[in-house]
């Protein structure tokens, strides 16, 4: 085969550092598209982006050209020197080390969306921890919990 294909997408989610709620809603678009425009440049098509005062939800097709390492530290890296130039209430800002990676089937895509969709309803009721325990064990991924949140 002469040609290279493929179609990967990914459900990428990272919290802000020690899971604090500093991204006030004033920022959310902004920094929706901001990441949106990091994932175009590294030919990511982006899929959805919400954001939430501790942590962001991201679905985009990986290129074939690059790594979900590569993608993660681009989306974080540039998004943090971003959000200090933003508001001067975040010029300590940082995002957790670590990142949660699922792959999601195209049959699967749709319910997805709706439910991130859903995040601030979702959100009333639940915290960060408990969805992304969640999704964890809807994955079937282990985890050690002493690792998780640092």
């Amino acid at each position: 085969m002469s040609q290279s294909l493929a179609q990967i997408l990914i459900h990428l989610v990272f919290s802000a550092r020690d899971r604090e709620a500093c991204l006030e809603e004033h920022i959310h678009g902004r920094l929706q598209a901001y990441l949106v425009g990091i994932l175009r440049h590294l030919a990511c098509p982006p899929h959805a982006a919400t954001i939430q005062p501790d942590h962001v939800h991201l679905v985009f097709e990986l290129a074939r050209t690059r790594s979900i390492a590569k993608v993660v530290e681009e989306l974080k890296t540039g998004s943090s020197k971003w959000l200090k130039q933003q508001d001067p209430a975040l010029t300590e800002f940082s995002w957790q080390d670590g990142y949660v990676v699922f792959s999601v089937s195209e049959s699967r895509l749709r319910s997805l969306m709706l439910r991130l969709a859903a995040q601030r309803r979702y959100h009333a009721v639940s915290n960060y921890q408990d969805e992304l325990r969640m999704l964890l064990a809807a994955h079937d991924m282990r985890f050690d919990e002493r690792y998780l949140w640092s």
